[in-house]
């Protein structure tokens, strides 16, 4: 479940966008929201934001946008935030099973980002890195280059003949990652919702999963 209380908040975030849903939306399905009207949620402009966007990931909503009341210029422009929110034509208010723990989680023998499938083949060496990191990552997220190696080779992998080799194979698995796997359409970026890499390079000793709670 997601932390700090934060299930709570997120469902009375449903509960505000269902009493909007249902006073009706345009014919693409957006509905303007004030921010304002989140306040009940306790929830400052950001985090409306982080839980509105997760939504989409988990395909709760179909899109989302934001417009800021301090950039209005002109008299028919809102001079206060507000949140553009699209909504499915069956929306319920409620979330699907995949909703809450890390950035990327597994179900099923699948990898979600976010809430949103990554596309990638499972029988390949990157898919194989991001398995052991998800499994094998220490408190900290750190997973050392030995731990990645027998992981590999418990995977039915070659032992590399030296440290060299191992090392190149591993930063090509995660370079592939990044190249190969799809988000929505779109590369898995190597970014968390911090801005950190999500798989941050420990010189000469391993990987950094940075895997945060959401």
């Amino acid at each position: 479940m997601i932390e700090d209380g934060s299930d709570n908040k997120i469902a009375c975030v449903l509960k505000v966008l269902k009493s909007e849903f249902d006073l009706g939306t345009d014919y693409g399905g957006w509905v303007d929201i004030p921010a304002s009207k989140f306040e009940v949620c306790g929830l400052t402009f950001y985090e409306i934001k982080r839980f509105l966007k997760k939504l989409v990931g988990n395909k709760v909503l179909v899109d989302v946008d934001f417009i800021y009341g301090e950039d209005a210029q002109y008299d028919d422009e809102y001079d206060y935030d507000v949140c553009k929110v699209r909504f499915p034509n069956d929306f319920v208010g409620s979330v699907p099973e995949l909703q809450g723990g890390k950035l990327i989680m597994r179900k099923k023998g699948d990898f979600y980002y976010n809430g949103a499938l990554i596309e990638m083949s499972k029988n390949t060496h990157f898919f194989y890195l991001l398995e052991i990191l998800f499994t094998k990552a220490d408190q900290n997220g750190f997973v050392s280059y030995e731990d990645i190696e027998n992981g590999f080779i418990a995977r039915g992998l070659e032992e590399s003949i030296n440290s060299d080799a191992r090392n190149k194979r591993i930063s090509n698995a995660r370079d592939q990652l990044f190249y190969l796997a799809r988000v929505n359409g779109n590369k898995l970026a190597n970014k968390n919702l911090d801005g950190k890499e999500l798989m941050e390079n420990v010189r000469g000793e391993g990987l950094n999963f940075n895997n945060h709670s959401i």
